[in-house]
């Protein structure tokens, strides 16, 4: 199985969409050392700017969560996920003029108790801390994945893929491992940080954890999900098939 991730994360690397055929693919990852540090969460992709000298380049995102006390290492990176479907919603309605007719996205994180859990399509009857707030994030994946489809008035869809963790074949996904970790130790007023081929800084898109904090704090609290969970518009991560890398590769 593992082989065969790779292979997709490799072909995600060096994906390139153009005008009229837009594939995004952004790879995500977490940091959480423990429930009294901070913890980070980051974003690598290409960036989709067609018809500007920015298209292509390699932009490298930062989150800073600064209250890891209701977390754990799978909500950080349940948040890293979400966090990339934010960036992907951004960058499409951010681009210029678009020929294609519909969208697709790739998220790639090492989170496989993450993949089985949302591939499942329920969620968790459990009460205690961590499925709630593994629950919460997962009806937000839900809502950002329904609000991801009707982005620019145009259906998209979206794909979740595995890559093997701390595996050095695949640069993007050791960037998005670095920079989570950088992210623990942001300082920033924003807690974010954007840079475009690692020196040229950018806007950066809403940290997410800033909007759920209050929620996650007290995930006891959580009582309200969001979204239609029996029926995600995820392909199962183990059977999508790798995208073809751009012309001339």
């Amino acid at each position: 199985m593992w082989k065969r991730a790779e292979k997709t994360a490799l072909a995600a690397q060096r994906r390139l969409s153009t005008s009229r055929d837009v594939c995004l693919c952004l790879f995500v990852d977490g940091s959480f050392e423990s429930k009294a540090e901070p913890s980070g969460v980051s974003v690598i992709f290409r960036r989709f700017r067609p018809g500007t000298a920015d298209h292509g380049k390699l932009v490298e995102m930062k989150f800073h969560i600064r209250d890891s006390s209701g977390l754990d290492n799978n909500v950080v990176e349940g948040i890293a996920i979400l966090q990339g479907v934010e960036v992907a919603i951004c960058e499409l309605e951010e681009a210029g003029d678009v020929e294609a007719t519909a969208f697709k996205v790739l998220i790639l994180t090492d989170s496989k108790s993450n993949l089985d859990f949302i591939r499942k399509g329920v969620l968790s009857k459990e009460r205690d801390t961590h499925h709630a707030a593994t629950n919460f994030v997962f009806s937000e994946i839900t809502a950002a994945t329904h609000r991801l489809n009707g982005c620019r008035g145009k259906p998209s869809s979206l794909e979740l893929h595995w890559v093997k963790a701390h595996t050095n074949h695949v640069d993007f996904h050791t960037k998005a491992d670095e920079r989570a970790n950088d992210a623990r130790v942001l300082v920033s007023a924003t807690r974010c940080e954007a840079l475009v081929e690692g020196v040229v800084p950018v806007p950066c898109p809403a940290n997410v954890f800033d909007r759920l904090e209050d929620e996650l704090s007290d995930v006891a609290a959580i009582t309200i999900v969001r979204g239609e969970h029996s029926t995600l518009p995820f392909r199962p991560f183990t059977r999508a098939a790798a995208p073809s890398p751009e012309p001339g590769r």
